[in-house]
């Protein structure tokens, strides 16, 4: 059984920043537009119709383009571990 550090640790807090580190930097290897598509939909909260609105382009084109980031943002973090 593996050992988990207790939330509070002085260890967990510092693989939850190399986590999000290693989330950060996979997002910063995305093209311009999957960034921002990620940004408006999961920092911002914007809707797809609000991120096309902004981004003028249609909202079938902001789900795909969503869809294909994270799914390259989890392979960049599979590759990593």
């Amino acid at each position: 059984m593996l050992h988990e550090p207790e939330a509070s640790s002085a260890e967990a807090s510092a693989l939850a920043g190399a986590e999000r580190q290693a989330v950060l930097d996979a997002v910063a290897a995305l093209p311009r537009r999957s960034r921002e598509v990620l940004v408006l939909r999961y920092y911002t909260g914007l809707a797809d119709a609000d991120i096309a609105r902004t981004l003028g382009v249609s909202r079938g084109t902001v789900s795909s383009t969503a869809s294909r980031a994270v799914a390259a943002v989890a392979r960049m973090l599979k590759e990593e571990s």
